[in-house]
């Protein structure tokens, strides 16, 4: 597997804690906010899930890093009685080069939480969670006046280096970051997945292997057939890489009788897209607008696999191109759930799908 240069964007070690001070026996009716109920808020599969999220959305503004800014962000924000987020603020910030904007932006994506719950009835509950910018925890080993670039992009290098190094657990956290940006690259996978059988860990060594098959490299069924009993595995089923239907699903159609659906529909895709997309403060100091064509294609199985940048466009004479809105783009389209796979003659097959991100500033 060649070596690939990628950007990579990684949250830290972010810390969660919920403060609660009150007193009495309130009245859960009165729609007040609590600061201290018989339950607290929690995030969707708790604490450990919640690390995971903001390390899969994270960006290290990059002059922050550029500059080795580090430190706490503190934010509050109000867990509704229906679990939704309210009132995302500021508490401590000082910081400066956009990690106030990038904490807020965490914040801001977070799904629905399990609300909390006062005298058996859920309540609206002022939450706080400080996010720690941490250059070295993050693997970033920036200096001032380092370039971005520079500082970015060797994450999948290095996680070769400490593979080679037989330091597997170093190794897989570099190959995690290189994941975070760019979820499609399939040497990153290949090579988590060595470093994990090296660990012992041939569950998740076999799974990252299977996104390599997924991805369309045949090579990789040698490994499958070698250490995971000839199976390619993913999230809902388990299938032979000798089954003639795997052969198959390396071909990827253009146009098919079943077009694939995004569930819901053009209108829940509409909606999953305005719900999802963060335009980066970059681009909108710069004025960047336009239109961005992303390919990828829906498997059998109906997941997104390898997006890809078609073609961006940019918007009026004040618009400029923007790499960041291609970026944002590819993270969003890694986001979406199973689509309703295509078909032809009945069967589900591959299709390549083109859709356009319209990025405007109002």
């Amino acid at each position: 597997m060649t070596a690939r240069n990628v950007f990579s964007t990684y949250l830290v070690i972010c810390l969660f804690l919920s403060s609660f001070i009150t007193a009495g026996q309130p009245d859960v009716e009165s729609g007040m906010i609590f600061t201290k109920p018989d339950m607290m808020p929690q995030f969707p599969g708790g604490d450990s899930v919640m690390n995971r999220f903001i390390k899969s959305v994270m960006r290290y503004p990059k002059m922050a890093i550029e500059n080795g800014i580090q430190g706490t962000v503190m934010t509050t924000f109000v867990v509704d009685d229906d679990g939704t987020l309210h009132d995302i603020k500021l508490m401590k910030g000082g910081l400066g080069a956009n990690c106030e904007d990038e904490a807020l932006r965490i914040i801001d994506m977070m799904p629905t939480w399990k609300a909390g719950v006062m005298n058996g009835k859920t309540v609206r509950v002022q939450v706080q969670v400080p996010v720690i910018f941490d250059l070295k925890s993050s693997g970033y080993h920036a200096t001032k006046n380092s370039t971005a670039p520079d500082v970015l992009r060797g994450s999948y290098d290095a996680g070769v280096d400490w593979l080679q190094k037989g330091d597997f657990l170093s190794a897989i956290q570099e190959f995690n970051n290189a994941l975070i940006y760019n979820p499609v690259d399939a040497d990153a996978y290949y090579n988590r997945g060595a470093a994990g059988f090296k660990m012992q860990d041939t569950l998740h060594a076999c799974k990252d292997w299977s996104m390599v098959a997924l991805f369309g490299d045949t090579a990789v069924f040698q490994v499958l057939r070698k250490h995971c009993g000839g199976m390619i595995r993913t999230n809902s089923s388990s299938f032979s890489v000798d089954d003639s239907s795997v052969r198959e699903s390396n071909r990827v159609y253009d146009f098919i009788e079943e077009m694939p659906e995004f569930p819901g529909g053009d209108v829940e895709l509409m909606h999953f897209l305005q719900s999802h997309v963060k335009y980066p403060e970059d681009a909108k100091k710069k004025n960047s607008q336009g239109r961005v064509y992303v390919t990828f294609t829906i498997n059998k199985l109906g997941e997104v696999t390898n997006p890809e940048i078609l073609r961006s466009e940019k918007a009026g004479k004040s618009g400029s191109e923007d790499a960041s809105l291609e970026m944002e783009a590819l993270r969003v389209v890694a986001l979406m759930p199973n689509w309703i796979p295509g078909k032809l003659n009945g069967n589900p097959v591959n299709v390549r799908y083109n859709l356009p991100i319209i990025f405007t500033l109002r």
